[in-house]
């Protein structure tokens, strides 16, 4: 293996460890920020792990089925992403 494959190999092993850890990541703030939310509403609910454990996995079965499934979905949600997106990225930038 030259040099440039090396890295190359390298390098492709960094990104995928980078999107494994990006998807672990999402899904686990999702639950932690759902069950954040439902604790300021709901004064007498006490989050535990298993509830945002439960969050994310389904969070990431919602992702996957709309991967594996919902492939005509994608553009539609994704317009819909930057239709809800922009508005707040404005909101924001004008407070």
């Amino acid at each position: 293996m030259t040099d440039n494959q090396w890295i190359s190999w390298v390098c492709g092993w960094f990104a995928v460890s980078g999107w494994i850890a990006l998807v672990a990541t999402a899904g686990s703030l999702a639950g932690s920020l759902i069950t954040g939310a439902i604790s300021l509403t709901h004064e007498n609910y006490e989050v535990e792990r298993w509830h945002i454990f439960l969050i994310y996995l389904a969070y990431m079965l919602g992702a996957c089925f709309i991967n594996i499934f919902g492939l005509r979905l994608l553009p539609t949600i994704d317009r819909a992403a930057i239709f809800w997106y922009v508005p707040i990225y404005l909101c924001e930038a004008s407070c």
